[in-house]
């Protein structure tokens, strides 16, 4: 079965959105997987421009994707991150990555549902040193 994932650019370049989007286009449609933009709303994949992007940019690019492909000059970041894309993009390396992120994305486990368990502190006691030392509820 052909999956399909969703990806998204957010960058300050125009030029760069443009080549990315008209490459998707193109050649998004891979041996088992089908690649289409979003411009709203969560997708699969965020491409995002690391050089030139804020710490907003970042935690919105993690709050909306279950993946993020880093496009940047930095040459470095290759050995930190799993998916980067090195400046100036060419189609083949673009393709490549997209591949990557298929990968990362069907090895990934399902999470049907989201828990979030919030510590609460309930009452303070004090430990030998009458230090305080927090007692937790979940």
């Amino acid at each position: 079965m052909r999956a399909s994932y969703s990806i998204r650019f957010i960058t300050e370049h125009e030029q760069d959105r443009v080549l990315l989007k008209s490459v998707l286009s193109t050649f998004g449609h891979r041996p088992t997987v089908d690649w289409h933009y979003e411009k709203e709303g969560s997708v699969d994949v965020v491409m995002l421009d690391i050089d030139h992007c804020s710490s907003f940019d970042l935690e919105f690019a993690h709050n909306i994707s279950k993946a993020i492909i880093f496009y940047t000059a930095d040459m470095t970041l290759a050995a930190q991150k799993p998916l980067v894309l090195h400046k100036p993009a060419h189609a083949r390396d673009f393709l490549q990555v997209l591949d990557k992120a298929a990968t990362y994305l069907a090895d990934r486990p399902v999470v049907t549902n989201k828990v979030t368990i919030v510590a609460k502190p309930v009452s303070h006691v004090a430990n030998d040193d009458g230090e305080p030392v927090g007692v937790y509820s979940m």
